[in-house]
């Protein structure tokens, strides 16, 4: 019966947006400078679309990974403490039919996700694992651990945090956040085969690191909380909040930002998108996101964020 009066509640808040009843529009006059580019941001309290001078709410709701498979959208929703992924198309810059539930009882803690070919990865960083489904027969495939399992949860040495996924030829390369700040342990990118077994390890100076991306042999990353975006070694750019969230167009680099706090207010803080230059080191403009950044994608052209595109 919960069960059944939780998805009745998610069905009637699709349909109030459906009908514009919940929908919020943000205006800002920087978001000319995404020229025709058009964004999916997804947030701790909804998931945003951003284009032509404005931020629109397409979904309340704590949202994280997403990625594209056969023209429909794939995104990872945190919904009452469970994680589920979620499947929907876009049509005149709106959210097409109800979207459908197709994947559930995942850990509230996933957070990035990839397809390539018909193979859905999701990050479970909670678990130190990646698990495999299949999009076209719509079941589960497997599960990884590149550093081992863990015994008492997050509380093991080997507890890594694995939060971002990038898929280059027969290579695998994971973004070890390693909880930095706990720690003392900098993030690490872990480069694995096409079975996710380790075959090095690159140590970063990144702090609580998020998002990996490899393109033309350069590795590009979140350097979290230190505000920066990297490419290899080097910082290449400061912001004012915490980075998470990188998509990457032909001409910019699109970097998602949050405001830090503990953990029981995040819901209540702040975000950013900011716009950069393609080199990444110069910063276009900052746009103001009323909640935390968690991921940022391109939407209407290839997104080399996504190793699909890479």
């Amino acid at each position: 019966m919960h069960s059944l009066l939780q998805n009745l509640r998610s069905h009637v808040s699709y349909l109030l947006f459906f009908y514009g009843l919940r929908s919020r529009v943000y205006q800002y006059e920087n978001l000319t400078l995404l020229e025709d580019d058009e964004l999916l941001i997804a947030t701790k309290r909804g998931l945003y679309l951003a284009c032509n001078k404005a931020l629109t709410t397409l979904l309340y709701g704590q949202y994280y990974g997403v990625t594209k498979f056969d023209g429909n959208w794939i995104v990872f929703e945190n919904y009452n403490g469970q994680g589920r992924i979620i499947r929907f198309s876009l049509e005149n810059r709106k959210i097409k039919d109800t979207p459908e539930v197709i994947f559930t009882n995942l850990s509230s803690g996933c957070h990035q996700i990839e397809a390539i070919g018909s193979v859905l990865y999701i990050t479970d960083t909670y678990n130190n694992r990646i698990l495999t489904f299949d999009l076209v027969d719509m079941c589960f495939l497997n599960e990884f651990y590149p550093t081992q399992k863990l015994i008492h949860g997050r509380k093991d040495l080997n507890y890594n945090h694995i939060n971002s996924i990038y898929i280059v030829s027969n290579k695998i390369y994971l973004m070890a956040h390693n909880e930095t700040r706990k720690t003392g342990k900098n993030s690490q990118i872990l480069e694995c085969d096409a079975s996710f077994k380790l075959h090095r390890i690159i140590q970063t100076k990144a702090v609580n690191a998020h998002n990996i991306v490899v393109l033309d042999g350069r590795m590009y990353y979140c350097d979290s909380m230190n505000n920066a975006l990297c490419i290899d070694e080097d910082r290449v750019l400061e912001v004012d909040h915490f980075t998470r969230g990188l998509a990457i167009s032909d001409k910019r680099i699109y970097l998602g930002g949050s405001e830090y706090g503990k953990r029981e207010v995040r819901d209540q803080l702040s975000g950013a998108l900011y716009i950069l230059d393609r080199d990444g080191n110069k910063l276009m403009t900052r746009i103001p996101i009323p909640t935390m950044v968690q991921e940022v994608r391109l939407i209407n052209k290839k997104d080399l964020g996504l190793s699909q595109h890479g």
